[in-house]
This record gives C-alpha cells, structure tokens and sequence, in this order.
C-alpha cells in the first residue's frame, strides 16, 4: 500500500472526485446559492434540504438508461454512466448516477456547511463496479448515511442493495490511484481533505 499523504484544501474548484469534474456552470452556482440560504438551519433541516436539492437536481442515470421511454434519452444517460462527464454536463441533462449524485451532495454540502464532518464513500457492488455515497456527522458525532443514489431511484430493484443488503456496510479503505475527499469543520473553517484514505482515517 502507499504511504498515506494528505492535502489540506478550501476550495472544490476543479478537483475530480471519483472521476467527476468540478466545474463551472450555471446550474451549479444557482444551487450552491439556495445550499448557502441554509447554513443556520438546524442539522436535520439542513440535511433534508441539501438532499432535496440533490435530488431534485438530477434523475437516475442507471435506472434511466434501462427504463427511460424516450430512446435518446437512454442513449445520454448510458453514455453518463458509462463514460467520464464533468458535473456540468449531467446538471444541464439534469441525470446522474451514484458518482455524480454523491459529488454533488459532497459540494452542497460544504457550501452549507451540513455537519462538523462528510465523507465521500464507496462500497464495491461487484468485482468492478463502485457505488458512491455519502457519511455525515453531526455535531455529536451522529453519523448519518445518505445515499442520493438509493433514495432517487422509482424502481427499488435497481438498488444494488436489493441483492446484498450489507454492500454499504464494505466500505472501500483503499483504492489504487483513487483519492478520496473529505470536509470538516476546523476553527470555524471548512476544510477539505484529499489523500489516499482520508474517508477512513479523517
């Protein structure tokens, strides 16, 4: 395994989390302002908010690509999940899979400053495939475990959980070449952490 390393950032610009882009667009600042209108909410207020928006932001690529009635809409969304695309390109197709719905709450929620600690997550679903999601701690150190993925899918058998109830529960520890990203609040400062392992050991 290689030595851990970790970098200390305060800002998301332009990093790639899980193969997304963080880029510019329109989409993204008109959501990370609502995101930022609800920074003096009450924890459980806030979650819901910052899930909503999520949510409400994008449809299930995966789910979509077998489902969706419209043909060219399935051709985009299986070219979303198959392919790299920055977030700026599944906002302005408003559809996205587990990666890019979990990056997205990741951002919104630093912006909202949601909980004293955020995990960015995967769990291995089959030998090659990786389903993202998202831990966050209250400021009790209550975890809680959200998965835009799960929640905004119509047809519950698309849920890799279906099969194996506990595959959120193996979480990867290591990844070759893959950071992963964290945030916290430290002296009343976001911070966010890049490093080889920074979702297990932060």
């Amino acid at each position: 395994m290689e030595p851990r390393r970790v970098r200390e950032l305060y800002s998301y610009d332009n990093l790639r989390l899980f193969e997304v882009l963080i880029d510019e667009s329109e989409e993204l600042k008109l959501l990370v302002e609502r995101a930022k209108e609800s920074k003096n909410l009450p924890f459980n207020d806030k979650l819901e908010k910052i899930k909503s928006l999520a949510l409400q932001s994008m449809e299930n690529a995966y789910e979509g690509m077998f489902t969706h009635p419209d043909w060219k809409r399935r051709d985009i969304m299986e070219r979303i999940v198959l392919e790299e695309h920055p977030l700026s390109h599944v906002l302005q197709y408003k559809a996205g899979c587990c990666r890019y719905q979990g990056v997205l709450f990741f951002v919104l929620g630093f912006e909202s400053e949601l909980g004293s600690k955020h995990l960015l997550q995967s769990a291995r679903v089959t030998e090659s495939l990786h389903s993202v999601f998202n831990d966050v701690y209250d400021d009790n150190g209550i975890l809680y475990r959200v998965n835009v993925f799960t929640e905004s899918l119509k047809n519950k058998s698309y849920d890799y959980s279906a099969k194996n109830p506990r595959v959120y529960e193996c979480i990867d520890t290591y990844l070759p070449g893959v950071l992963f990203y964290s945030y916290r609040k430290r002296d009343g400062k976001m911070v966010i952490l890049e490093g080889l392992d920074t979702h297990v050991k932060s």
